[in-house]
C-alpha cells in the first residue's frame, strides 16, 4: 500500500509547485509565501487521497485509462480545494481551466509512480 504515501507526500507539494507557476502571469507570487503549502496540506490532502483510493482500486487496469480517471477525479475535486486556499478564486471562468493541471499532472504523476512500485512488487 505505497499509494497512499505517493498520492500524500508527492502529490500537494507538485500541487503547490503547479499553482505558483499558473500564478505568475496573474499577478501571484507564492513561492515567497511558504505557508501556502500548509493551507495546501489541509485542503488538499482528502482529495489526493480520494484519487489514491481510486488508484488503488483500478490497480490492474492498463495505465492510460487508469490515470485518465485518476486525473479526471483530481481536475474536479483537488482544484476548487487549491484555488480555495489560494485565494484565486476570483478569476473568470475561462482562466479557471488551467488551474485544473494543479490537480491533474500531480495525480497523474502519482498514479506512474505508484504503477512503478506495483511492477517491482509483482516481479
Amino acid at each position: 500500500m505505497r499509494r497512499f504515501p505517493i498520492f500524500a507526500l508527492l502529490g500537494l507539494p507538485m500541487s503547490f509547485l503547479v499553482v505558483c507557476v499558473l500564478a505568475v502571469p496573474y499577478g501571484g507570487d507564492l513561492l515567497r509565501h511558504w505557508q501556502f503549502l500548509l493551507i495546501v496540506y489541509e485542503f488538499g490532502l482528502v482529495p489526493f487521497l480520494l484519487c489514491a483510493l481510486l488508484d488503488f482500486l483500478l490497480r490492474k487496469a492498463q495505465f492510460w485509462k487508469r490515470a485518465c480517471m485518476v486525473g479526471a477525479l483530481a481536475g474536479l475535486f483537488a482544484t476548487p480545494f487549491v484555488l480555495y486556499a489560494s485565494g484565486l478564486t476570483g478569476i473568470g471562468l475561462l482562466q479557471l481551466l488551467p488551474f485544473s493541471l494543479a490537480g491533474v499532472i500531480p495525480a497523474v504523476a502519482c498514479s506512474g509512480l505508484s504503477a512503478l512500485t506495483w511492477r517491482r512488487r509483482q516481479t
